[in-house]
This record gives structure tokens, sequence and C-alpha cells, in this order.
């Protein structure tokens, strides 16, 4: 079956994508004003404060200081997802359909990404300091015998950050910390387990917040009929973010907050979407500039199936901030309520 995507004003005009490549190199536009470690302001947050548990909050009530020494920010890069529509035995066509889309995302530079880790990190400090906390960052403790000690991710030699998802994921996700120091890879125990000395000696929990990007998004459907069947696949311009937030107490103690589900409607589309064929050579040559000035990886197959997406920076810029921050808002009023009960 054809692969199906739902197209936007925006990706119907395939030649528009070579100033969108060009764009994608052009300064980050700003969101809200951000000072250094204050909290972001959106104009549209997404309401999460019903979403938005606590485990073990008891952990919460006993700190007073906490270490936020890096954020990581995972944004996918490429992937494919594949659709099956199984014949069974007794059906009379017995007939297999099946669809697979791959995609490739061209923009994410190291500069642009840790850009982004660094004010989703200057907002989550300053929402923990507002929910009363003290609040050592990377820079309190760098010069620590036990940091400069800590292994560091090594960047893709391809991509020129490291790469890494959740468990169990077949696709590419960049990570992004706020600067190449931060980029601690923590001993398989976790980043507690890694911190624990310095959080004794400090009298300091620790928090390091994870971050991750889908977009575009696959969706796969299954049509079946009397004496036939079918497979599609979407690729869609969107974005979803989940978030993953630990913290280990100075006393060995754990727990999490934790989101019911990934954020998602966060914006219409966040980007150029286009299949990398023939018959649109304007999209494919963008995507193919792009792609080998941040990764690279020169062309892409002209094969069916594959296709690639150009971000518009300030629609996926915004659409990742509004995502986060809003989380970021409904776990400080969590963390401060769990904090200041009796």
């Amino acid at each position: 079956m054809p692969f199906a995507r739902r197209t936007t004003r925006r990706s119907r005009h395939l030649p528009r994508a070579l100033a969108l490549a060009a764009a994608c190199f052009a300064p980050l536009a700003p969101l809200a004003s951000l000072a250094a470690q204050e909290a972001l302001v959106i104009s549209d947050p997404v309401p999460l404060e019903k979403r938005v548990e606590i485990d073990k909050g008891k952990g919460l009530r006993e700190m007073q200081k906490i270490i936020v020494p890096a954020v990581i920010l995972r944004l996918s890069a490429r992937g494919s997802l594949t659709v099956t529509n199984q014949g069974r035995f007794f059906e009379t066509d017995g007939n297999t359909a099946k669809a697979t889309a791959k995609f490739i995302v061209g923009g994410l530079d190291k500069a642009y990404i840790q850009g982004l880790a660094k004010q989703l990190q200057d907002d989550f400090v300053a929402r923990l300091r507002s929910a009363g906390y003290t609040v050592l960052t990377y820079d309190d403790i760098k010069s620590h015998a036990e940091v400069t000690g800590m292994k560091r991710y090594k960047p893709d030699e391809i991509y020129g950050v490291p790469t890494g998802g959740p468990t169990g994921s077949k696709n590419t996700y960049l990570m992004a910390f706020p600067s190449d120091e931060q980029a601690i890879d923590p001993p398989f125990q976790g980043y507690g387990w890694g911190f624990r000395k310095i959080m004794k000696e400090m009298d300091a929990g620790l928090m390091v917040p994870e971050y991750l990007v889908d977009a575009p998004l696959l969706t796969g459907s299954k049509r079946n009929g009397i004496s036939s069947r079918g497979a599609s696949v979407s690729v869609l311009p969107e974005m979803t973010v989940g978030v993953y937030l630990p913290f280990s107490t100075p006393k060995g103690g754990w727990g999490w907050v934790t989101l019911k589900g990934p954020i998602g409607d966060l914006a219409d589309s966040v980007g150029t979407i286009g299949e990398a064929k023939d018959n649109s050579p304007e999209f494919a040559n963008a995507l193919n500039k792009s792609l080998s000035l941040i990764t690279g990886l020169g062309g892409i197959s002209a094969k069916s199936g594959v296709y690639g997406m150009i971000p518009d920076r300030t629609l996926y810029t915004n659409a990742l901030l509004r995502g986060v921050v809003s989380f970021h808002m409904a776990a400080e009023r969590a963390i401060r309520e769990e904090k200041n009960k009796p």
C-alpha cells in the first residue's frame, strides 16, 4: 500500500523547503524573555496538574538542598515504523500487507540543541528555588575531584553529539546537555550512585531531569476487507514530549516525579515533511544539504518510504518549550505542596 501522510500548507509547497533549510541555521527566535536561571514564561501552558504524581515524596520533605548537575534532552533524529497486517489461515485471501516508513531529521545541530538544554535547565533550577530549595548547579561542583573524575559520554562520529534513547527503542536519539562538560555518563546504578559521595558531603539531594522528544510522529493503521487487507504508515510533522524526573536523597533514598503519558497536541506542525523521491528534487536537495552540513550523512536514498523533516526552528522550539515548561510548572506546584506537608 502507498504510504499515507498528512500534509500541511507548508509541506504542499516543497520548493519552499530550500528556504526552510537555510532557516535551520538562523539564530534561535526567542520564545520568552529569559535571564540566567529565571523561569520561562509561556503564553499557553498545557494543563498537567492532574497528571503529575510523586512517588516516595517523604524524600522531598527531608531535603533542603538539591544538586542539578545537568539535564538530558533526547531528540529523535532517525527511525522507522513497520505495520504488518497478517492474513490468518482460515481467511480466503491469506495475504499479508506490510508498510514501512523511515524518517530522518535535518537541522538539529549541536549548538542549537545544547541551547535548548540550557534553557530547560535554567527554567527547572529557577522553579526548584521557587519551591523553597537551595539548588547547586554544575558550576558549583565542577571543580570537585569526584566530578572531574567522572566519565563523559563520547560524541557520535556522525552527529557530533552523543546518541542514545530509551530502553528498547530502535530509533536514534540525539543527546543534548547544556555543555560538553555536563555530558556525564553515569554508572550502571544511575546518577544517584555516581554522586553519592558528593551528596553525603554536601548534605544535598540530586535531580537529573530527562526529556524525550519525538518529532515527526509515525502512526500505523490496518485495513481489512472481505477479500483484501491493507497497511499504511503516516508520517506527521508533530511532536510529543515525555519526561522522567527521578530524585535521590543524601541518605540513600530515592523517588520520582512522574507524568501520566507523554505530552502531545503541542503544535499542528513543527516542520516540513517531504518524501525523498525523484519527483520532489527541491525538498530532497534541501534535506540533503541540511544533513551534510549537520551530520555528514550525505544524500538520502530516493526509494519510496523514506521521509525527511526539516524543523521550522521557531515552531519546533516553541512546541518543545511549551511541553517541558508546562511540566515544570505542574511539577513545581506538586513539589512545593509535598515539601510543605507536616
